[in-house]
């Protein structure tokens, strides 16, 4: 009757909580961000063995398109994500998160349209605690051709045209997109 409540060591009773609003569920972008609040607590004065993260994730609208295209949609997106996350998990548990994390994938031509317009996948990061706001662009890297034309041709997100491409690329070598 009782074998699915869970028993907390007396240590954890004296833990401070960390409460972080994921603006996403995917299991992916939830373990990212436990994995970095986790690490930039470890660079704090805090000590380690006295926090506990705890995520949740929250299925939020970007209110950018599905797949962004060009920094500014993407960081946009991101920002939004965070916001959107704060909020929704504040109705839902009644009290605010200590951080919210949105995180955004986009991509954009870059260089000369005349050198077969590259483009570059990247992805933009937002952390909110209700008063500050700071954001982070990864780095990026170029797309193969097949994928651009998918993405700028058929309108397809970036997951979809990588899946797509591999099969169409039929190459023995299986990529796909970080």
């Amino acid at each position: 009757m009782f074998q699915n409540i869970p028993i907390l060591h007396p240590k954890c009773l004296d833990m401070q909580v960390v409460s972080v609003a994921v603006g996403s569920t995917n299991p992916v972008k939830l373990s990212a961000a436990l994995c970095g609040i986790q690490k930039s607590l470890s660079y704090s004065e805090v000590e380690e063995d006295s926090v506990r993260v705890v995520c949740e994730g929250h299925d939020v609208p970007s209110d950018v398109p599905d797949q962004p295209i060009g920094d500014d949609e993407t960081k946009r997106g991101a920002i939004n994500r965070a916001r959107n996350a704060y909020f929704a998990h504040k109705q839902k548990f009644a009290e605010e998160p200590t951080y919210s994390v949105g995180m955004e994938g986009g991509v954009a031509l870059v260089g000369d349209s005349q050198l077969n317009n590259p483009m570059e996948c990247f992805a933009w990061i937002a952390i909110y605690n209700g008063e500050d706001l700071g954001v982070s662009r990864t780095a990026s890297f170029n797309l193969p051709n097949v994928i651009r034309d998918l993405i700028m041709d058929e309108g397809m997100e970036l997951g979809d045209a990588d899946d797509q491409g591999t099969v169409i690329n039929e190459c023995s070598i299986h990529w796909h997109m970080v």
